[in-house]
């Protein structure tokens, strides 16, 4: 992605697996920024129209498993 505009790589497409998921992938730049990495685990949060992604911290993931 070396001679793409930085504007023009934070538009992503929706892709669909064969099962019928939508996915989308996350710049590298934010996931780097974020210190996320393969095997992160996030959530996604649904506030109206926007979605927001949040890693899952240990703490969390911890008290969710009581």
């Amino acid at each position: 992605m070396g001679n793409i505009p930085f504007n023009r790589r934070l538009i992503r497409r929706l892709t669909k697996n064969s099962t019928g998921t939508l996915s989308v992938t996350i710049p590298i730049e934010h996931a780097s920024a974020l210190g996320w990495g393969k095997g992160r685990q996030v959530q996604i949060k649904r506030y109206g129209k926007k979605l927001v992604i949040e890693a899952v911290d240990k703490q969390s993931k911890k008290q969710g498993k009581k």
